[in-house]
């Protein structure tokens, strides 16, 4: 997957998720895992999602209790091993999956890699991604990386991720104490403090930019002549 397709799709998504009643949001991953759901039609284990999402069982755990809390999913247990928790997609879970695809197409900048995408592909894209989790800070060292310049700014990488500015300047800050970011002494196109990595930064950026690079976004099978 080209880095811009991945930063498109999560743009639009947080877009979509800001819009939206605090009640009702969802993370990209809870968003993933209806996707997941509705793509096998059937069942499946708490820990079969969890390992495609490498995820801790507690952190699956709390994801799976925020989405049956809003009814998007159905939990029960196994028939031959009652340790075994199954989930299945709601029918409240399959209309807000179709509700949060289409509005994160339409928030797709026009112009865009991928602004002339479909609902389904839109569904792959998340799919694919959703075995992938990057936290705001791992999404700005790839913001900045793909930016291609030491002269970025915070309100660019609001502009750039869909994220609100409290959460980038937070994370910013927290680059900066780990040494991965530095504010330069010059100012930015915006006029704000430009923002650059620093060598162990952009080592973590190309890291997590490899990372991104190897999800394989599934296609549609062509059909024989």
């Amino acid at each position: 997957m080209d880095i811009r397709e991945y930063l498109a799709v999560r743009r639009a998504y947080a877009l979509v998720r800001q819009s939206l009643p605090s009640a009702d949001r969802l993370t990209f991953e809870e968003y993933a895992i209806l996707a997941k759901l509705a793509e096998c039609g059937t069942s499946l284990a708490t820990s079969y999602i969890a390992d495609w999402q490498h995820a801790l069982r507690p952190t699956m755990t709390h994801r799976a209790n925020r989405l049956e809390d809003r009814k998007l999913i159905i939990r029960s247990v196994g028939e031959n091993d009652r340790r075994n928790i199954l989930c299945t997609l709601s029918d409240k879970g399959a209309a807000t999956l179709a509700e949060l695809t289409a509005l994160t197409r339409a928030s797709l900048r026009t112009g865009d890699v991928l602004s002339r995408i479909t609902d389904e592909r839109i569904l792959k894209y998340v799919l694919a991604m959703g075995s992938v989790f990057l936290r705001a800070q791992d999404l700005i060292l790839v913001a900045i990386r793909a930016h291609g310049a030491d002269d970025v700014s915070v309100s660019e990488l609001v502009a750039s991720l869909g994220l609100l500015q409290p959460t980038v300047s937070m994370s910013v800050a927290a680059l900066e104490d780990e040494g991965l970011a530095t504010r330069g002494d010059r100012a930015s196109r915006t006029g704000q403090p430009s923002i650059g990595l620093t060598p162990t930064g952009a080592a973590a950026g190309d890291e997590i930019a490899g990372q991104i690079a190897d999800i394989i976004v599934t296609r549609k099978p062509r059909k024989q002549a």
